[in-house]
Order: C-alpha cells, then sequence, then structure tokens
C-alpha cells in the first residue's frame, strides 16, 4: 500500500506513508513489515464513514495510555482537513502522552 487519501468536505486528507509514520517494523519469515501509528489511524478512520467504533476504540486506548506519536498528529493538523477535524486533534493534543 502507498500513500492514499480520503476525500472530504473540505478537500482531500492524504493518510502519509514515509519514514515518519511508519513507527515499528516487524519480521515475519524473512518480511519486514511496517505499522504506521495509531494517531495516524485514528484520523483517517474519523474522517471514514462507517468506522465510528474503531474511532472509539483508539480513543479508549488513548484515555488509558497516552498518545505515543505526538508529532504525528501535530504533522496531520497542518493538512488539508474540515475544521471539526482540527478542533478534535487539538483536543487530543492536549491529552497526556504514555
Amino acid at each position: 500500500m502507498s500513500n492514499f487519501r480520503i476525500e472530504h468536505d473540505n478537500g482531500v486528507y492524504e493518510f502519509l506513508l514515509d519514514d515518519q509514520s511508519i513507527v515499528i517494523k516487524k519480521q515475519k519469515q524473512g518480511v519486514v513489515i511496517p505499522f504506521t501509528s495509531l494517531e495516524d489511524w485514528l484520523i483517517a478512520y474519523k474522517l471514514m464513514k462507517g468506522r465510528e467504533e474503531k474511532v472509539e476504540l483508539i480513543e479508549n486506548y488513548f484515555r488509558t495510555e497516552g498518545l505515543n506519536h505526538r508529532e504525528l498528529l501535530e504533522r496531520t493538523i497542518k493538512q488539508e482537513l474540515p475544521e471539526e477535524i482540527r478542533e478534535y486533534i487539538r483536543n487530543i493534543l492536549k491529552q497526556k502522552s504514555s
């Protein structure tokens, strides 16, 4: 998978898949598998219709464990996003980090 985009009322959100967004790499049977952050997935799911359950799961995780990659949310807020998503990110950034 490469970068993917989600269209919304204010434009297009780009789910970035670069070195900064790959937060863990695991090897399985000689293949390196890159993993992206929950912070990035939270915003993607928030923009997708029908993903409320996944949003709630990630929000609950952050409430108990804190954020691991604040810098990714700080980067994401600079993208083309609806204002309510920007405000949502600002509120998340007020939470404690792990």
